[in-house]
């Protein structure tokens, strides 16, 4: 459970962070704490607000991390 959850987690965050960049993954962060703070974010909700914050195509990276 730890390897899956926070290794993999922590994983996925540093390779998102290489490849969009840090002005677009910290602002994406800053923006997900201000928003979800107080409530709770679906995997839509966070991917829709990534989304709003770079143009790249991370579908290699949803394969890698979220694919069974």
């Amino acid at each position: 459970y730890r390897n899956a959850v926070y290794l993999n987690g922590a994983q996925f965050f540093e390779d998102l962070r290489k490849k969009i960049g840090d002005p677009a993954f910290f602002g994406f962060l800053k923006d997900y704490v201000a928003r979800y703070a107080r409530s709770q974010a679906t995997g839509a909700d966070f991917f829709d607000l990534l989304a709003q914050h770079t143009s790249l195509d991370i579908s290699d990276l949803e394969q890698k991390y979220f694919s069974p």
